[in-house]
């Protein structure tokens, strides 16, 4: 009996343990903000944005797409006829060399802001 009331306390300081780390890293990195984010229950306030990977083949790169002029130009019709919420573009850039392989904090984005984009982009 005393073992069984060992084991017992010892997995309840355990779980207390593991959830007062868990808390104290959630404060400090906000990885949920909120317990419906924790669950997986998001406010239906929310915004939701359709998000689209544009993948080109290789050779390529993000600026390929600035050269694609009917693929905003759909996107802008899509939004503004209602068919889609302004999507949030990601063209990310496949093919690096060590000529164009710089670090994040100098690296230039290929971010064209459409109209009626929740967020304007940054340029690093």
């Amino acid at each position: 009996m005393q073992a069984l009331s060992r084991l017992g306390l010892t997995a309840l300081f355990t779980t207390l343990v593991l959830a007062l780390v868990g808390a104290l890293f959630n404060n400090e990195y906000a990885f949920y903000t909120s317990w419906g984010d924790l669950l997986g229950d998001p406010p239906e306030d929310t915004p939701r944005h359709p998000v689209i990977v544009a993948m080109r083949g290789l050779p390529g790169s993000p600026e390929s797409y600035n050269k694609l002029d009917h693929f905003y130009t759909r996107l802008d019709k899509a939004v503004s006829d209602r068919r889609i919420a302004a999507p949030i573009v990601v063209v990310p850039q496949l093919n690096r060399t060590p000529d164009n392989d710089r670090s994040a904090s100098t690296t230039r984005t290929a971010c064209r802001p459409r109209r009626g984009s929740p967020r304007r982009c940054r340029r690093g």
